[in-house]
């Protein structure tokens, strides 16, 4: 038997294995796999933190970087890398109740008990804005299909 945590996820059943190095999005009895969503070899033994909605969840890393994945689709979202990156430093992850933030508690490398609270904004224009940064001009909606896995926003245009 597999180590499964069911990761809290009021629109279905997201399961996660620290073992296999993965999330599972199962139904909410956890018996049928919908898909399997790798996280990588450096995934952390912390379990993913799912979104209000049930269609996100963000992954811990174990260099201390977050990703943001869209569960319906298994598709990467965002990668947010740590202020300072080393694995030994803890990170504490929220999304907004709206679903348009995701908060980052980390500790700070100080010596003292200060933490660093950092908000991404991961709404649906920010993500738009993100990506057309990356491709230097506007998207086409097969990009965004191609990429992203779902139906693309109706505004793609890079300002």
């Amino acid at each position: 038997m597999l180590d499964y945590r069911r990761v809290a996820s009021p629109a279905g059943g997201c399961w996660y294995s620290a073992r296999v190095g993965a999330v599972e999005v199962r139904d909410a009895r956890g018996k049928v796999l919908e898909r399997t969503i790798a996280g990588g070899e450096n995934l952390s033994e912390e379990p993913p933190v799912g979104n209000v909605a049930g269609n996100m969840a963000a992954l811990h890393r174990s260099d201390g970087s977050v990703v943001l994945v869209d569960l319906d689709t298994g598709t990467q979202l965002a990668t947010f890398a740590p202020r300072e990156p080393a694995s030994f430093l803890k990170t504490s992850v929220a999304f907004s109740p709206q679903g348009d933030a995701l908060y980052m508690l980390t500790e700070k490398f100080d010596g003292e008990s200060d933490a660093e609270l950092v908000s991404r904004d991961i709404s649906d224009s920010a993500l738009v804005a993100t990506a057309c940064a990356a491709a230097g001009r506007n998207l086409t909606p097969t990009e965004w299909r191609a990429y992203i896995g779902t139906e693309p926003p109706s505004d793609l245009s890079c300002r």
